[in-house]
């Protein structure tokens, strides 16, 4: 009987495991050309793998519940750009009266998609918020289609024993990062092309990087949604983690791949 149940005990350790496993995704280079209308019906985003569907709460640790109304994304990149699109379900669009007054204390209420990445993917488990870019993303658009509000950018850094640096530092935002936003029935996108000059920051990659990536380059990363809805529709994230949060660490990780050998990065890159 005790070797029975120890055995017991590590089928369960190894599906626990297995369910509860960082995510992954590979992101592929395109050589096709991506316009930034919120839709990705380009010829460059066919086929390509789509990330998510099991978005967790953010507010419970691993493995988390499962969100009741489900996001997704995909992302490419070339020499100049990171393609990012992310769509999700959403049953009633909500939008922050007091955006500006709000964004200025990082009050963020309702509807929008919160998207975290870290270059150096071996700082994946460094205390919050260290070390990070964040972006956030509002879908409310005006009667053409137009985003009404550019994304909010920060980037959190290093501050002693501070848990908080507040407010954070400006991250390059507005005519630098490309949005454009669809609402349809049940749900809202979001197209993004954000430059690889968008991550030369000083107080962020402290170590050498290579910008654009080289092939097999990692990143950490984190894709959120928050909603004004209840419970675990409230707030959701790609990748569980052991306490609730968006800025908790560790992400999933975004290997890059697929660049031609003259277009991929060749040179470390120390940016101080």
């Amino acid at each position: 009987m005790t070797r029975k149940i120890g055995v017991l005990a590590a089928c369960l350790s190894i599906v626990a495991c297995a369910l509860w496993a960082q995510k992954t995704y590979t992101v592929q280079y395109t050589s096709s050309a991506i316009t930034i209308d919120g839709q990705a019906t380009e010829a460059a985003w066919t086929g390509v793998s789509s990330g998510g569907g099991d978005f967790v709460g953010h507010d419970t640790g691993i493995p988390g519940l499962a969100s009741t109304e489900q996001t997704t994304f995909k992302a490419l990149w070339d020499a100049t750009n990171l393609y990012i699109f992310i769509t999700t379900q959403d049953g009633s669009l909500a939008f922050d009266v007091n955006l500006t007054t709000n964004n200025a204390t990082l009050t963020f209420a309702k509807d929008d998609f919160e998207l975290f990445l870290d270059p150096i993917s071996s700082r994946n488990t460094e205390p919050n918020p260290t070390h990070k870019y964040q972006m956030v993303l509002y879908p409310q658009t005006d009667a053409s289609g137009q985003a009404i509000n550019p994304p909010t950018a920060f980037k959190w850094v290093a501050a002693g024993n501070t848990d908080f640096p507040f407010p954070p530092a400006s991250w390059p935002s507005g005519l630098l990062i490309q949005a454009g936003f669809i609402t349809f029935s049940g749900g809202y996108s979001v197209e993004l092309a954000i430059p690889w000059t968008a991550f030369d920051n000083t107080l962020v990659n402290t170590q050498p990087i290579n910008l654009p990536p080289a092939n097999g380059d990692v990143w950490s990363v984190q894709v959120c949604r928050l909603h004004s809805g209840g419970n675990n529709t409230a707030a959701s994230k790609w990748n569980p983690t052991a306490t609730g949060g968006f800025r908790t660490k560790p992400w999933g990780l975004w290997t890059f791949t697929g660049a031609p050998a003259s277009t991929a990065a060749t040179d470390w890159q120390l940016l101080e």
